[in-house]
Parts: C-alpha cells; structure tokens; sequence
C-alpha cells in the first residue's frame, strides 16, 4: 500500500477501509520526507517528537498548520486496524460474488487487473455502456436509485480541469498552491489525458461497506441492474416523452 512514489497520502473519512470520523495519515519510505512533512505540526510551544532532525530545529515556529490527528480518531484508527485484513478479504469476496451475479448484465462493465493485484475496496467502480442501452447515463443511475441501489458518478471530471489548478482565470479564494502554480507556469488544463475523460464520462459507483461476506445481498444488488436492464424500453421511451 502506498508503496508507488516517494509518498502517498490516504483518507480516513467513515467510507474509507480505515475509517474514523475525519482524518488522514501519509506514508514514505524516505526519512527525509517524513520529517519536511511533520514540519506542519511542530510548533515551537510545544516539544517536537522524538527523533525531530536538529538541522530542521531552526525552522520550528508557529506558521505552522497544526494537522495534528485527535485522540478519539488515534484510538478508532489503531482499532480498525487489528481488524482491516479481516475486512478487506470480505470486502474482496463480497465483489466477487457481485461481479459473478452481474455475468449476464451488459449496461455495465467492470475493469479488469493484472494478475497477482488485490485491489481493497471502499468503493466499487464500473463503466456504464450508453452505446447498449441507449439511454442517458443519468436515466439509468434514476432508475437504479429508485430500486434502493446508491450509485453514481463521482468524479465530475479530471482533476487537471478542476477550477482552482487553472490559475490563469480562477478567481475564487486563494488556496496554499495558487501562487506556485503561477510561478511555475504549469497549466495542467493543458495536459491530454483521453483516457481519464472516457472514465470521467462513463463511470459509476458504489459506496462498499459491505464488511461481511453477504452473498445473498450481493443477489440483490445485482437482481436491481437486471430489472432495469429488462425495462431499457420503458427508460428509452420515457427519455422521449420529455
């Protein structure tokens, strides 16, 4: 986990595989790194923790952002933890279980991943197929929320779109890399990335909390895709009738 780049960041809200109530932790493997990073949080009231580099100590003062993780979330993440490989096998075979229900759907498919990977699941992505139902995306996520089923697309579009990564006309409030990227001259908005904007375009999710092997929950969840891949007519006709 986290072991592509020289750090890696993850979130710990309450979908997360080790979730609290909000926070989030970063790892690396380089020592250097870890201590540039904690210079975020060591004010100079306050002690710096053991092992603090002294030739960092001169910049230890108080501009500092204090992310500093609370007790309540401490003990809720050292709990989850003697407990996620438990939860993640489960989370692995429940999706097992779901893409084997799913063999006969077509409005969807599922990625596929190299062998010997073993993705962890907080959510479950797929991709939808317009060109196979031919209707909107949209109609097809109404109609499966209306069978009880929480799906969607998530990510809006790609990040090097987001408004406040194109510092040439974002005229929102400042945030700590606006006045970098300026200085850089990086304009991400730039960048192709045709791939991602065929994920953006046809994915969709589940929120997947299921912690327990549920075979007969997942027989439901996918008895939902195949009711409204029996009434594409019914969804094409209503798309024309507004």
């Amino acid at each position: 986990m986290g072991q592509y780049g020289d750090a890696a960041g993850f979130s710990c809200m309450g979908g997360k595989l080790l979730a609290t109530t909000e926070a989030g932790y970063m790892i690396t493997p380089h020592e250097e790194v870890y201590w540039k990073a904690a210079m975020g949080g060591q004010h100079m009231g306050r002690s710096p923790e053991g092992g603090f580099p002294d030739a960092l100590r001169p910049y230890v003062d108080s501009l500092v952002y204090t992310y500093r993780l609370n007790p309540v979330n401490a003990v809720l993440l050292t709990e989850q933890v003697a407990k996620i490989d438990e939860e993640n096998e489960a989370r692995r075979v429940n999706v097992s279980t779901f893409r084997a229900a799913m063999e006969g759907v077509q409005s969807v498919s599922f990625p596929t991943y190299p062998e010997g990977d073993f993705p962890t699941y907080h959510m479950v992505t797929m991709n939808y197929r317009p060109e196979l139902t031919g209707v909107r995306r949209e109609t097809y996520v109404q109609a499966l929320r209306a069978e009880g089923i929480s799906i969607g697309p998530y990510v809006p579009a790609p990040i090097s779109q987001w408004s406040r990564l194109r510092w040439q006309e974002y005229d929102g409030p400042k945030v700590m890399w606006t006045e970098t990227l300026r200085r850089s001259g990086i304009d991400y908005a730039r960048q192709e990335v045709p791939h991602c904007e065929h994920k953006v375009a046809h994915s969709l999710e589940m929120s997947w909390n299921y912690i327990d092997v549920d075979e007969d929950a997942m027989d439901r969840l996918a008895a939902a895709f195949e009711k409204v891949e029996d009434n594409l007519d019914a969804l094409r006709g209503w798309e024309r009738s507004r």
